[in-house]
């Protein structure tokens, strides 16, 4: 399955016009293996998502093709260029982390680079804000207890490991469809289970409306999952009834359990078609100074004005993403457990 979405993604510029039907057949075929496999059964399965996960694929292409160029890491850039500085604050300590990436060591093993090579990717970081209270200058005078805000970069990771920049790029690709897929699969799950708790509470709703009525009163709390609700409707049939009506709403909405196949291809063609939702990039403004506390735009001193990538999606996630190049060179050699505890005895 991996060769075919990486023939999918190897030719620049491509569109619907240019994509391979027999491709797209396959691309088709991984958005059932990853969501939903019982939609082969559904009637003209491959018309109905042939166009949405065309426009998936349109949307991933001009995404990872729109990212600039890698920026190279090493000692000089780590002191020359602020994003890195805010990034990893030394040069020993993007040692640290790509040291510690197990999958930039089994990609050098696998592929028996030399230390002159160069390995390509995508760095990724958490961005978190935290205030904090500081000292700071005004004019002459050293402030102190000033709110600040601490900005801080956690959590690298680096995907797409490759020899080459192309190369990477349709790793990225690759990465991106699947992640469509499985928000595809995270919505049907969702609609799957509600269904499931709003049939179990409709079930709830009746038997508690039957023993109030007749007259069985007690039983209203013991009943309801809800302590809350229970106390504003344990003695009002009327209320019940309202609430069964609106959980019955529900469940219309969700349609007939006969009806899981159409409501599941339902949700697949709006997430491939929304794609452009799912995952989006969007340039961040930061003005920092050395410690990386955020200062005013247009505050004098030693402060950098940094524009970041920030790769986001319409359920609240988001990281600070940078193409980025480095030496296998630059890689610390891999502690020797018996030279370490001969040196420590």
């Amino acid at each position: 399955m991996f060769q075919f979405l990486s023939s999918l993604f190897s030719a620049p510029d491509q569109s619907a016009s240019t994509f391979d039907e027999a491709l797209i057949k396959k691309a088709i075929e991984r958005v059932l293996e990853g969501t939903d496999k019982r939609l082969r059964s559904y009637s003209g399965y491959q018309k109905a998502l042939r166009g949405p996960v065309v426009t998936a694929a349109e949307h991933i292409i001009a995404l990872v093709d729109g990212l600039p160029e890698p920026t190279e890491i090493n000692r000089a850039t780590c002191a020359s260029d602020p994003r890195l500085k805010a990034y990893f604050g030394s040069f020993a300590r993007f040692q640290e982390k790509i040291a510690t990436a197990q999958n930039i060591r089994d990609y050098i093993e696998q592929h028996a680079l030399t230390p002159s090579d160069l390995v390509y990717g995508l760095l990724a970081m958490d961005k978190s804000e935290v205030r904090k209270l500081g000292s700071a200058m005004h004019g002459d005078i050293i402030q102190r207890d000033v709110v600040q805000i601490s900005v801080n970069f956690a959590n690298h990771n680096f995907s797409g490991i490759t020899r080459s920049p192309d190369e990477s790029g349709i790793l990225l690709k690759r990465r991106a469809f699947d992640y469509v897929i499985e928000r595809a699969l995270e919505d049907i799950v969702a609609a799957r289970s509600k269904r499931v708790d709003l049939t179990e509470k409709h079930k709830l709703l009746e038997r508690k409306l039957a023993a109030m009525r007749a007259g069985n009163w007690g039983l209203g709390g013991v009943m309801a999952k809800d302590a809350d609700a229970a106390s504003k409707t344990q003695n009002d049939p009327d209320a019940l009834s309202a609430e069964i009506k609106t959980v019955e709403a529900e469940l219309s909405e969700l349609g007939e359990s006969q009806d899981v196949l159409g409501r599941n291809m339902e949700i697949v063609q709006r997430t491939l078609a929304h794609a452009d939702s799912i995952l989006s990039i969007r340039t961040v403004t930061l003005v920092l100074d050395n410690m990386n506390i955020k200062v005013e735009a247009g505050t004098s001193g030693n402060v950098h004005s940094l524009e970041l990538l920030e790769l986001f999606s319409n359920n609240g996630q988001s990281r600070i993403i940078l193409p980025n190049s480095f030496s296998v060179s630059d890689l610390p050699a891999k502690p020797d457990f018996f030279t370490e505890a001969n040196r420590y005895l």
